[in-house]
Formats: C-alpha cells, sequence, structure tokens
C-alpha cells in the first residue's frame, strides 16, 4: 500500500483522478499490517477516497 498511495500522490505522475490523491502529503510503514497516511490539511473526504 505504501508504494502505491505514494506513486498516486506524487505531483510528477499523470493521473485520470488526481485530485483524490492530492491531499495526501506521506506515507508510512508503521507495522507488518499498518501504515500512517498524513494529509497535507485536514481533508473531509479522505477515508471515503480510501475506502
Amino acid at each position: 500500500m505504501v508504494p502505491t498511495l505514494t506513486w498516486a500522490s506524487d505531483p510528477k505522475v499523470q493521473l485520470r483522478f488526481k485530485g483524490n490523491w492530492e491531499w495526501i502529503d506521506k506515507v508510512e510503514k508503521t507495522g507488518p499490517h499498518s501504515v500512517r497516511i498524513v494529509a497535507k490539511e485536514p481533508t473531509p473526504y479522505a477515508l471515503t477516497s480510501l475506502a
């Protein structure tokens, strides 16, 4: 998940629905089955984008 979200949020990558991932600042692996996603600012629709 970390490489995929890092790639999708990279400003150099062109995606059709890039706006869905522009809110991500960074993605960190915190354990074998967990990640931390840091937003650039509070985003009300962040969890629905991941669902």
